[in-house]
């Protein structure tokens, strides 16, 4: 997992052309969130976006996930949010995995977690070992957020 300024972004994978596609999309995003919701091709399935506004969740309905084939940088464009995160292993499988859709949804752990409160001008980056839980309000403020997931095919990084 890597969380950092958007503004820092260069500093991870120097010279690799798929971040500096995927960066060059999120740098390109306007302030404030005036994007509609749905995907955003950036480079056919090696690299696309999904913009969605929500309302986020309480930490009681959030539920922990991670993906195969895909990478996520996570950011908002609007409002904030919590995340949290912890490896894989250390979690319980609640479904079986949809390759389909890319997905593996878990059980909440007995154990702590990371907690990673996320505001515009941030990222969180997850890996496939990386489980994570997005969504969650933060602060008791349950404003309406505007989210953009960059999705990076996990090998294109490796």
């Amino acid at each position: 997992m890597i969380f950092d300024s958007i503004s820092n972004w260069g500093e991870y994978f120097k010279g690799n052309k798929t971040w500096e596609k995927a960066f060059k999309f999120i740098q390109s995003l306007p302030a404030g969130g005036d994007v509609k919701d749905g995907r955003n091709e950036i480079d056919g399935d090696d690299i696309y976006a999904n913009v969605s506004s929500y309302e986020p969740l309480s930490e009681a309905d959030g539920i922990f996930e991670s993906h195969r084939k895909y990478i996520d940088i996570q950011l908002l464009l609007s409002g904030c949010e919590k995340l949290y995160s912890c490896a894989t292993e250390e979690l319980t499988a609640k479904t079986e995995y949809n390759s389909e859709k890319d997905f593996l949804l878990f059980d909440s752990p007995d154990t702590p977690t990371v907690e990673i409160p996320i505001k515009p001008g941030c990222f969180a980056m997850f890996y496939p070992h990386d489980a994570h839980k997005p969504c969650i309000r933060c602060c008791g403020a349950c404003a309406k957020v505007k989210k953009v997931v960059v999705k990076i095919k996990a090998s294109l990084l490796a």
